[in-house]
């Protein structure tokens, strides 16, 4: 039969490494957990980054419609106005 005492330092021996084993287990993987969840965040802020200056850029093509649109009607109206004055005035 072996010696108490050495029986007794490989118990506690091996409940030090088991419990050294769990804690950096337990570290490691909250070290995994917390990457993945930036690189996740960073994701999104990507997408979102990408989708405002598409709205951005939306924004300003249909500003450019709208100032198009506006010179358009500014035209005719000049157009119609001068008929206008022609048929009264003639």
């Amino acid at each position: 039969m072996a010696n108490p005492q050495v029986i007794k330092i490989q118990r506690v021996l091996l409940t030090g490494c088991v419990a050294s084993i769990t804690v950096l287990g337990a570290w490691y993987g909250a070290g995994l957990k917390t990457n993945q969840e930036l690189k996740q965040r960073q994701s999104a802020d990507d997408i979102e980054s990408q989708r405002l200056a598409q709205l951005l850029q939306l924004k300003r093509d249909l500003e450019a419609d709208r100032q198009s649109l506006e010179k358009r009607i500014a035209d005719l109206d000049k157009k119609r106005a001068s008929a206008n004055t022609s048929i009264s005035g003639g």
